[in-house]
């Protein structure tokens, strides 16, 4: 078959299809290309990828052109490459693109440019966004905000794995104080607003990897992996200053609640059961001596 025949192949590709030069100059730029870019085969010729609004830019923002080229992985490290990367089309729209690049060589052996193939990826980003949105939804507490009952007892099971050789997890099991008084006199409407305020306070005072679970009604547990008491207990006790500093207005009056809480770390020989009974036992205690109060065990 004649070579005219393979480059209309290539030319009427679905896939975006391009070549470069060793100095990432394009010399050929298919119908693909410009379907998916807005760019014409006219105006990439010759041109790198950055000297117009079309680059190719990774997950943080940052143009690929000088860090993480695909076109430099085949040129100077491996002969086939594959990401997945954003690319900003004609309109100035982030596109994510699958790339594949592989070198090109020369008659006398040495590479002397690249290929990318790439395709559009919005379909199947948007299917996961999708997917990570329905997985939060039946994850978390629409109330609140924290990570509901049903996520929290499988995700409990899991650190105590992960963490049981270490003891490196801490738990604070607690809940509002008097909190059906703030229903019973200034309503339900009053009372919810008042747990999705503390759920936002508790998540503002823990560390970025650890979780927030409402457990029921005014219940909540915090899960904090790669901890020690020291830092347990600091926590603890910020999230018990800043929920007694809060208060709602709610119909030009004033709601305002305290907490109790047990804490503890975990022990080698415990299962989940136990981890969560010895914070609860806490919790019991703090409520017995008076409430607003932090009780340790370790």
């Amino acid at each position: 078959m004649k070579k005219e025949y393979y480059h209309k192949i290539i030319e009427e590709m679905f896939d975006g299809v391009f070549v470069t030069n060793k100095s990432r100059h394009i010399i050929y730029w298919n119908n693909g290309a410009e379907r998916i870019t807005g760019f014409s085969s006219e105006e990439m010729q010759n041109k790198k990828c950055s000297d117009n609004n079309f680059c190719f830019i990774s997950d943080n923002g940052e143009s690929a052109c000088h860090k993480g080229c695909p076109l430099m992985e085949v040129m100077y490290g491996e002969k086939n490459f594959e990401t997945v990367l954003m690319l900003r089309n004609r309109k100035g729209e982030r596109i994510p693109v699958r790339i594949k690049t592989t070198h090109i060589v020369d008659l006398k052996g040495e590479i002397g440019g690249a290929i990318g193939v790439f395709s559009d990826n919005r379909k199947l980003f948007n299917a996961i966004n999708v997917i990570r949105k329905l997985k939060n939804i039946a994850t978390t507490d629409k109330l609140v905000g924290a990570k509901n009952r049903n996520f929290g007892e499988g995700y409990i099971e899991r650190e105590v794995g992960e963490h049981r050789e270490t003891e490196d997890l801490g738990l604070i099991y607690l809940d509002l104080d008097l909190f059906k008084t703030i229903n019973d006199a200034h309503g339900h409407e009053a009372g919810d607003r008042v747990l999705a305020a503390a759920s936002k306070t508790i998540q503002s005072c823990i560390r970025q990897d650890d979780t927030l679970i409402r457990w029921g009604g005014d219940e909540f547990i915090v899960v904090l992996p790669e901890i020690n008491k020291d830092i347990l207990q600091f926590i603890a006790k910020r999230i018990k200053y800043l929920i007694k500093a809060l208060m709602i207005l709610h119909n030009g009056r004033q709601c305002a609640t305290t907490i109790s809480a047990g804490a503890t770390m975990l022990k080698k020989n415990d299962t989940v059961k136990s981890f969560i009974e010895r914070a609860d036992k806490m919790l019991y205690k703090s409520k017995t001596e008076g409430r607003d109060k932090i009780s340790f065990t370790f």
